[in-house]
């Protein structure tokens, strides 16, 4: 559980706000052809995207950066100005290979295989996890997970997957 201290906003450095003000004088963000392509292949997505432990603590809150990130108001000095993390939900990346997007700091892929889902990038969570795998089940119909591939760092999930 997190201390008062450490859920209480801070301002951000001067180092944070100069690396933000720079993402934006080098990124596009006139160019909303991104936004466009992020959207490719959406499936589904929750209406919003509050994942808790069983006793009711957040883990991922998108809905929390939502108050900050918007495709149509700049971010503050504290927050990272890429907004394509609010393309969120269920996509088809091609055939038999789908993402859920947003539901954590990462995305996680999930390839259809014959005799159920192969997980790359399993997400920090065992929460997070589980709800991705729950809607995409819930959107694609129940599968088993078969196997898990940790192509970086990850906390372990497969407890909750089940493998």
């Amino acid at each position: 559980m997190l201390s008062m201290a450490a859920t209480q906003a801070k301002i951000a450095s001067k180092f944070t706000i100069e690396a933000n003000q720079q993402i934006l004088k080098n990124l596009p963000f006139n160019n909303k052809e991104d936004f466009k392509n992020a959207q490719r292949g959406l499936i589904a997505k929750p209406d919003t995207l509050t994942i808790k432990t069983s006793d009711g603590a957040p883990v991922w809150d998108l809905e929390a950066y939502k108050k900050y990130i918007s495709i149509d108001k700049t971010a503050p000095g504290t927050v990272n100005p890429t907004q394509l993390v609010m393309q969120y939900g269920l996509f088809e990346v091609i055939e038999n290979i789908y993402q859920t997007r947003s539901y954590d700091l990462s995305n996680i892929t999930f390839v259809k295989g014959d005799t159920g889902w192969i997980v790359f990038g399993p997400l920090i969570s065992k929460e997070t996890a589980a709800a991705a795998l729950i809607f995409i089940n819930g959107n694609l119909g129940q599968r088993p997970v078969v196997g898990i591939v940790y192509n970086h760092s990850h906390m372990i999930t497969m407890v909750v997957l089940k493998v």
